[in-house]
This record gives structure tokens, C-alpha cells and sequence, in this order.
């Protein structure tokens, strides 16, 4: 097995324990690497403690990570704890919704400016689970599609976070006449005061756009920045 691949692991279930209190993912790391036939006094040691003795789990890990090679192991907790949920709800361990509830406060929990846009999709769900089901905050979800949603939306922002993304993405949208990235202007009509949206680029009234806070936005800001 590739040490990238027991690093990612590794990583990924540190940052659970930290973030949740959940120390039994140490142990589990330990016995991802039994499971792959690597073995170790440490690892097997590791394997077998109690998930509330907190000491002895944080110095095995520790003895364990230094055997096989991984160097840094709290870098971007945060990240590393969303790549967690991705993988465990990918392989349907944890169900998208409660994944979802985890992450809306990611954000309260570390002020990591890349998990509120988070809270408003929360908001959004909420609306569609009291009984109102539309599109709601530029999110294309309905009750049948959400469990899904969630997941990709997961993976997307995995990509998403790699890099900066411009000021204020998850208010911007591509407009579908110029493709270009932009904050809509938001108008009203004079006699009925209905809500259009103007691109500030081609200047088109009433233009469609590709939300980036929806996962078809995301996936085409990350498609053309490749």
C-alpha cells in the first residue's frame, strides 16, 4: 500500500478525533493497517485500547505515525475532517444528512470562512423538510435528489477548497449569454415590481445564471479553472 494513501487515512481520522472527541478513530486507523497487513508492536497496541483512554490513544498514534513515515498529520484540520466526511458518506458510513448537520457548524466551531456558505445550504434543507419544496438560495434540490446533492456537494467543495476562490463566489453566478463570472445586479420591474437579475458584464435582462453556491455552478467554475 502507498504511504499516500495511509496518510490521507491517517489524516482524516486525526481530525475526526479532534474536531468530534471521537478518539476511537485513532484506533481505527490502527486497524486499517492490520486490515492491509501492516503490523507493528505499536499498531497492534494501538488497536486494542479502550476508545476512552485518550492518553495512551494520542502516544500510540503518535508511535504509530512516526513508524510508517507520515511527518505532518495536524495540517488543515479542517479540510482533512471534510475530506472524512466525504469518504464515509461516499461509502454510505454516515448518511448525507447527518453529515450535512456536522457541517453546518464547521464554521461556529473553527470561524473557517470556507464552511458558511455551509449554514445558508442548511437553511435551504430545512425549508425543503418543512413540506416547501422549490429551489431555494440558488441550491437545486428537492427531497428526492438531496441525499445525493450532498454527497457531490461534499466532493466539490474537496476541490473547491484546494485553492482561493474569488470574494463573495457563493453570491456570484456564470451568466448563460457572456459565461462570464459576476455578482448579478438585481433589479425590479417599474408596474409590478417583479425581481430580474442583469449581468453587469453583457448587461442582459432577466438572464439565466449558474449559481456557484449549486453544485452545476461549482462543478463549471472548476471545469474552466482546471
Amino acid at each position: 500500500m502507498k504511504l499516500t494513501e495511509i496518510e490521507k487515512i491517517a489524516k482524516e481520522n486525526y481530525s475526526s478525533a479532534i474536531l468530534q472527541n471521537n478518539w476511537k478513530e485513532c484506533i481505527n486507523f490502527a486497524l486499517f493497517l492490520l486490515d492491509n497487513e501492516i503490523e507493528s508492536e505499536n499498531i497492534y497496541i494501538l488497536a486494542g485500547l479502550d476508545e476512552n483512554n485518550y492518553d495512551d490513544i494520542k502516544k500510540y498514534f503518535f508511535s504509530v505515525i512516526t513508524e510508517v513515515g507520515i511527518k505532518k498529520i495536524d495540517e488543515d484540520i479542517n479540510y482533512n475532517f471534510l475530506c472524512y466526511l466525504g469518504r464515509k458518506t461516499q461509502n454510505n458510513e454516515i448518511e448525507s444528512i447527518y453529515a450535512l448537520k456536522i457541517l453546518e457548524q464547521m464554521y461556529h466551531k473553527t470561524d473557517d470562512e470556507r464552511f458558511v456558505e455551509w449554514i445558508a445550504f442548511g437553511d435551504a434543507v430545512d425549508l425543503l423538510e418543512d413540506g416547501i419544496n422549490d429551489y431555494f438560495y440558488g441550491y437545486k434540490i428537492n427531497k428526492n435528489n438531496l441525499p445525493d446533492y450532498i454527497k457531490e456537494k461534499i466532493l466539490l467543495d474537496m476541490e473547491l477548497y484546494k485553492n482561493e476562490i474569488p470574494e463573495n463566489f457563493y453570491n456570484m453566478g456564470f451568466c448563460e449569454k457572456c459565461n462570464k463570472l459576476i455578482i448579478p445586479t438585481i433589479g425590479k420591474t417599474f408596474f409590478t415590481k417583479k425581481i430580474f437579475y442583469k449581468c453587469s458584464n453583457c448587461k442582459t435582462k432577466n438572464s439565466n445564471f449558474l449559481w456557484c453556491c449549486d453544485n452545476k455552478g461549482k462543478r463549471h467554475y472548476l471545469e474552466i479553472n482546471k
